[in-house]
């Protein structure tokens, strides 16, 4: 009687299992078993993916970038490499002008954008009398030049009149101690000759008076005596001068 229970109790079972949705899978346990296990149709736990398998495939970066992206379950992996935004921030659209890209480069960023090397010059490095010229940036310009005003060169006897930048000046003069000797300068004199044309020299011709004592001549007769006249510069003189 116990045996045909469990038959019928079975024959039951079976019969509403097999109504069941085809996706319901179970375990079916049978009665008095108690060693049995899962059906075929149960699913083991599933392994967690590892950080390449979910995306996150790298380990370093190249140089001037870093990580982007790390894995949560471990830091040791992330998914990209990025320029830093924050020290790389120049290119070509917004470095422009007078300014060009210097510095690392991240991709096609700089770290910096500055003005070119050709503008060299600024109030501390271009002192008076020259003038700074030509473009400018951020306050530095391209040149640093004489004003047009300094256009002499003056060469010996010749000396600047002015202050002198670049070797040159404003004009040229003969040194102070020349003079025009009223055109009667020495044999040896150096002449100069100054931008109005005035000649002047280094030194006068200085005409000097002879006397009769240069030469040992009387300016008189002595009493009783008879002498030789003779004239010296404009004077007479008297010489060889004896008793007849």
């Amino acid at each position: 009687m116990r045996n045909l229970s469990k038959i019928i109790f079975m024959t039951a079972f079976l019969t509403a299992f097999s109504l069941a949705p085809a996706n319901v899978s179970a375990a079916i346990k049978f009665l008095g078993d108690s060693g049995s296990t899962a059906g075929s149709g149960a699913k083991l736990p599933s392994r967690p993916k590892t950080c390449p398998e979910r995306g996150y495939t790298l380990k370093s970066c190249p140089e001037n970038k870093s990580p982007r992206y790390f894995c949560p379950s471990n830091g040791a992996y992330f998914k990209s490499c990025q320029c830093n935004p924050k020290v790389f921030a120049y290119d070509r659209t917004n470095c422009t002008g007078t300014k060009v890209l210097k510095g690392r480069k991240c991709d096609e960023k700089f770290e910096a954008c500055e003005c070119a090397s050709k503008y060299a010059f600024s109030t501390a490095n271009c002192e008076s009398p020259k003038m700074l010229s030509g473009a400018q940036c951020n306050g530095l310009y391209e040149s640093c030049k004489c004003p047009p005003k300094y256009s002499y060169t003056c060469s010996y006897p010749l000396q600047g009149s002015s202050s002198e930048c670049g070797g040159k000046y404003m004009s040229c003069k003969c040194p102070d101690s020349f003079s025009t000797c009223d055109d009667n300068p020495d044999p040896s004199a150096i002449a100069c000759r100054e931008e109005n044309g005035v000649v002047k020299y280094s030194a006068c011709h200085t005409s000097v008076t002879e006397t009769c004592a240069d030469y040992g001549y009387l300016t008189y007769v002595p009493v009783g005596q008879k002498c030789k006249q003779v004239k010296v510069g404009n004077s007479y003189c008297y010489k060889d001068c004896g008793y007849n």
